[in-house]
């Protein structure tokens, strides 16, 4: 029987190190460089968070159908626009709140969903018909660049977002949140030129 050989200690060394060292590689490679095109220090970091997210496999999928995949922001956008989203988001978060202490999470996580899905189309209906009161006073060709119309244009989406998002459940939302393509954090709604 003939005894294997011992290899050098050059072989072990890179033997040993060569697996590691192209897998790092490859870690790196997948993460930081990704697309050619030059980005902004922020955009790079939100991708290179998801890119990493998706490598070690903590990531959640939704579907988002109300929000531009693109993350520039909606240039349209008015302060005025801005407290009306957060005073949304906010009676939002309440009723939300007030369902989950309707219902018991422990027995049904979600079970709060349908209730608060239903509010959510109430509010719907009442943003629709003060859209429509709105646009038999605007000119059909002003109504694209209304600021009134357009602000009631994004409270209607970010509501059928949450009406969209919620049913898919808790981790669904936050990796929604996470990837900021929530509409009241100033993404542009989808269908900006309906209503």
């Amino acid at each position: 029987m003939s005894q294997p050989s011992v290899p050098s200690s050059k072989e072990t060394y890179y033997a040993r190190h060569r697996d590691a060292r192209q897998a790092y590689q490859w870690d790196y490679n997948t993460i930081k460089r990704v697309g050619r095109r030059k980005v902004s220090s922020r955009e790079r970091g939100i991708r290179e968070g998801t890119r990493r997210r998706l490598q070690v496999g903590h990531t959640q999928t939704y579907v988002n159908t109300f929000a531009h995949r693109s993350r520039n922001p909606d240039r349209e956008r008015t302060d005025s626009m801005v407290q009306a989203e957060k005073e949304l988001r906010r009676r939002c978060e309440l009723v939300e709140e007030e369902e989950r202490e309707k219902h018991d999470e422990e027995a049904d996580p979600d079970g709060w969903v349908p209730a608060y899905v239903d509010i959510l189309d109430v509010w719907i209906g009442q943003y629709l018909e003060e859209a429509s009161e709105l646009l038999s006073t605007i000119p059909q060709n002003a109504r694209r660049t209304d600021p009134q119309l357009h602000a009631l244009r994004r409270c209607i989406a970010t509501l059928l977002q949450q009406q969209e998002l919620w049913p898919q459940g808790m981790k669904a939302y936050g990796a929604a949140s996470e990837d900021k393509v929530l509409i009241w954090a100033d993404r542009l709604p989808l269908a900006a030129s309906t209503v």
